[in-house]
């Protein structure tokens, strides 16, 4: 439906409940219930079960969400696909384009303790 934001949506609801004698605040009640929150824990079901949680190996939906949320990568990208930092702070690219050096991210720990290095992304690569 063209045109339909939340405001829109909200006053039509409201006035659709009202139409059928449905009190408007109850309505008001139950939007209020669903108000977003920050902070706590989102439990979130991936159907189907994902085979793997690294993606390196496998790249089916279901891997890739999961993937995302247990690994970093060196970049992120946002809704415009613009790279934005992650484990690399900043990078720069040759004037051929044909090397890319990055900036690692300080005191980056795997979950074992032990240092995030170069060796780690260029084994990363290697696949």
């Amino acid at each position: 439906m063209a045109g339909l934001n939340r405001r829109t949506f909200l006053l039509s609801s409201t006035a659709a409940l009202a139409a059928a004698g449905l009190p408007a605040r109850t309505f008001a009640q139950a939007a209020t219930a669903f108000a977003p929150r920050r902070g706590g824990t989102l439990n979130m079901l991936i159907n189907p079960e994902p085979p793997v949680l690294v993606s390196i190996f496998q790249t089916t939906g279901p891997a890739l969400v999961a993937s995302s949320k247990v690994l970093e990568g060196l970049l992120a990208y946002d809704f415009d696909m613009r790279p934005k930092p992650q484990l690399a702070t900043a990078w720069t690219v040759s004037p051929d384009g044909l090397k890319y050096s990055f900036t690692l991210r300080p005191n980056v720990r795997w979950h074992d303790r032990q240092p995030f290095t170069s060796a780690d992304v260029a084994f990363s690569m290697s696949f």
